[in-house]
């Protein structure tokens, strides 16, 4: 998502050290967001397990399944990237720039965090959608388990 910035690497002598920071905070930000895309990742293929199954056969979670709750924390790690994105958008903005060269690195940087702003916001609707049908499945499950 960010190989351009791969291009500042070399560049980076050019650059005034706060914007070099800058770029680095962009980076940080970037590697905690892939690690959450990580771990969203391998929620959704644990918690499949649930979703995918027809209305008959779902059965009650044990008791160490954590389904929901795993899911409000990664719900909390997103919006805390989305809150630390939008400000190193603000300071990029109020960045003041002085050479092309500074310019240019700082609208590349700011493009990028907008995109990663973009990202944020369908991965929320997306968790969203997912927090439902899950909700759902473990009422299902649980109703059934009273039952039984």
């Amino acid at each position: 998502m960010f190989q351009l910035l791969r291009k500042w690497q070399r560049r980076s002598q050019e650059l005034p050290e706060d914007i070099i920071d800058y770029k680095h905070q962009c980076e940080q930000l970037v590697n905690k967001y892939e690690t959450l895309l990580d771990q969203i990742s391998q929620y959704m293929q644990t918690e499949e397990r649930i979703l995918g199954k027809e209305q008959a056969e779902v059965v009650a979670p044990p008791p160490q399944d954590t389904g929901i709750f795993e899911l409000l924390t990664i719900k909390g790690e997103l919006l805390r990237i989305t809150e630390e994105c939008d400000k190193l958008m603000n300071k990029g903005f109020r960045e003041p720039t002085i050479a092309p060269l500074q310019k240019e690195a700082m609208e590349l940087l700011i493009s990028q965090l907008q995109n990663l702003r973009q990202y944020s916001d369908q991965i929320e609707e997306a968790l969203l959608d997912f927090e439902e049908k899950l909700m759902e499945m473990e009422e299902l499950a649980s109703t059934r388990g009273l039952r039984n």
